[in-house]
């Protein structure tokens, strides 16, 4: 997430909107970080609040 962003679109062609998506952020932080959406090929992530600088998450994506 870029610093003061509160809302990122991932694109990936294996996400669905059935997909298992954990979000795990790299560095710690008291924001919760959480998926918003989820469709093909894409699925958005929220963050809140804001972090005052950039904040790298990784992920996982299931899908059944």
């Amino acid at each position: 997430f870029p610093a003061g962003s509160t809302e990122i679109e991932v694109y990936n062609p294996k996400a669905s909107g059935q997909s298992y998506i954990y979000l795990i952020p790299k560095t710690k932080t008291n924001s919760v970080v959480s998926v918003k959406s989820k469709s093909a090929g894409k699925f958005t992530a929220t963050i809140s609040p804001a972090e005052v600088s950039d904040l790298t998450i990784d992920y996982l994506l299931i899908n059944q």
